[in-house]
Parts: structure tokens; C-alpha cells; sequence
């Protein structure tokens, strides 16, 4: 199967397990372009990450991260949500001091927080200004956050289902693996998909 083919079919998913159906959830959240959803999506990547650091590179978590951070600040602002909510959303997402990615490759880090660094300013510049806001969201925003953005984005979110399917996978099947004891030794507990995303729903 082509690159283009398994991304537009989405990631192989086994239907009975919780954390594969979480992964089919947010590639369907994102085929749909539900934006509103789009924090789902968000929560389970950053929880992934804390349990899987090494599951994606830096950059590839940092650009998925923030694309996704990004599109929902946007969707505020096309939507008319309430400046101060806007405001406490920038803040949460986009923060004045951004965490500490030290352990990253340093010019990788540095271009990463110039971006978010922009990106503040820009949306700060549209809660302060209301022309600005308008002319921006009716004739920039698509240009620029359109539909080559999503493109991207959702080739970045395929690969990262598709490595999590992967370890999924191995998981099952060593599980599936284990050697057969008799009833005079303990059998060694199969390994189990962590539960902790599970409990993640999606509307």
C-alpha cells in the first residue's frame, strides 16, 4: 500500500482494544476537519508523549502539538468566541513563557518557540485590534491556515496513530506469545496497553 493510500484509509486499528479505537476516534475527528474536537486530539497526543517520550522526534511532536494548538485558536477567532476567553485560551496554549525544551537539539528548540512566539503576537494583535481581526479572518486566514495547512497536519497526526498502532501491535502479540507453564509456576503477566488514554472521550 502507498504512503497516500494508508493516509487517506487512516491507521489498521484492532476494534477491541480501548486504546485503538481512541486512535480511530481522532483520525475520524480529523478527516472530518472537526475542529472543535480538535482538543480531544490534543490531550491524547500530549498524554501519549508523557508515556511514550520517544514515539515521536521533537520536531514532529512539536509541529503537531502546535499546528493543532494553532488551528483551535483560530477556529475562535473564526467563530467570534468572547475576546477574554480567546485570551485565556492564548494563554493556555500558547503561554508568554513558553516550557523549557532544553533537551531538544538547541536550534531545533529555538525555532520551534519563535514560531509559538509569533503566532502569540499575531493573535494577540487580532484581540487588540478589531479591523485588523476581520480583514485577517475573512481574507488571510484561509490562505494560510487552509487547506494545505490541514494536509500537513493530518499527515503528521497519521504518522503519529500509525507508530502508536505499531506499539500497540507488538504489545498484543507478546501477549499473545507468552509461553504456556504448568500449573506449578506463576505465568508471567501478558503486557497490556496502558489504560490511561482510555479514558479520554470524544463528543
Amino acid at each position: 500500500m502507498s504512503e497516500r493510500r494508508a493516509v487517506a484509509s487512516g491507521p489498521s486499528v484492532d476494534t477491541g482494544s480501548p486504546l485503538s479505537a481512541l486512535i480511530r476516534a481522532s483520525w475520524l475527528v480529523m478527516k472530518k476537519r472537526d475542529v472543535r474536537n480538535f482538543g480531544r486530539i490534543l490531550e491524547f497526543l500530549e498524554l501519549t508523549h508523557k508515556q511514550v517520550p520517544h514515539l515521536l522526534c521533537y520536531r514532529h511532536h512539536a509541529k503537531l502539538s502546535t499546528g493543532l494548538r494553532g488551528k483551535i485558536m483560530l477556529h475562535m477567532m473564526e467563530e467570534k468566541k468572547p475576546l477574554l476567553d480567546v485570551l485565556s485560551a492564548l494563554n493556555r496554549h500558547f503561554p508568554p513563557v513558553f516550557p523549557d525544551d532544553s533537551d531538544a537539539a538547541q536550534r531545533k528548540a529555538v525555532k520551534v518557540q519563535q514560531c509559538k512566539i509569533n503566532f502569540r503576537r499575531l493573535v494577540l494583535r487580532m484581540i487588540r485590534d478589531e479591523t485588523f481581526r476581520q480583514h485577517y479572518v475573512e481574507n488571510t486566514l484561509h490562505l494560510e491556515y487552509g487547506d494545505a495547512f490541514m494536509a500537513a497536519l493530518e499527515k503528521l497526526l497519521w504518522e503519529f496513530l500509525y507508530r502508536l498502532q505499531i506499539v500497540l501491535n507488538l504489545q498484543v502479540l507478546e501477549a499473545r506469545t507468552q509461553p504456556v507453564v504448568d500449573k506449578d509456576h506463576h505465568r508471567s503477566p501478558p503486557i497490556q496497553p496502558n489504560p490511561g488514554p482510555s479514558k479520554l472521550r470524544f463528543v
